[in-house]
């Protein structure tokens, strides 16, 4: 299994970052490079809710809750044209403070096509996916500490 992981500092409540999260269809509203989302399932929280969200690239992908930890985070499988991808799994998750929070974002997943594959995730799937958790993040993030619009994006610390 190969990941990716990166988290962000939020200077806003544990409590209203997670109200974001645990709406699982608002993700088109708070990140850039979801243009929609919607509920495939009529469990709308927790393990089993499942969602299609369409990227900013028009590829379309369902995301299927596998855990849910009220509160602090969840996990969900990916399906999808995924291209050399397979066994795609992405978590994220809190770290509350007083007033503020941690939100990390961690993706798994095994790269098909033997050493092409092994190739194209040291030069392109490793930054991809890294570029778009850090467009989720910082969405995140200025949802999180303001109403205003999400636009653009920077560059965030690995979680390691």
């Amino acid at each position: 299994m190969r990941e990716v992981a990166r988290r962000i500092a939020i200077d806003a409540p544990a409590e209203r970052v997670w109200s974001l999260l645990a709406d699982l269809e608002s993700v088109a509203v708070w990140a850039p490079n979801i243009v929609d989302c919607r509920l495939l399932s009529s469990t709308r929280r927790g393990v089993g809710a499942t969602r299609r969200v369409r990227h900013v690239t028009g590829i379309v992908l369902d995301e299927t809750i596998v855990t849910w930890d009220e509160a602090r985070g969840y996990a969900y499988e990916i399906r999808g044209p995924l291209g050399p991808l397979y066994r795609v799994q992405e978590s994220w998750t809190l770290d509350p403070a007083p007033s503020s929070c941690i939100a990390s974002a961690h993706i798994t997943y095994d790269v098909r096509l033997g050493p092409v594959g092994a190739v194209l995730d040291r030069v392109l799937i490793r930054l991809l996916l890294q570029r778009q958790m850090c467009l989720g993040l910082t969405g995140l993030k200025r949802a999180a500490e303001s109403s205003a619009p999400v636009e653009g994006d920077i560059l965030l610390e690995p979680a390691y």
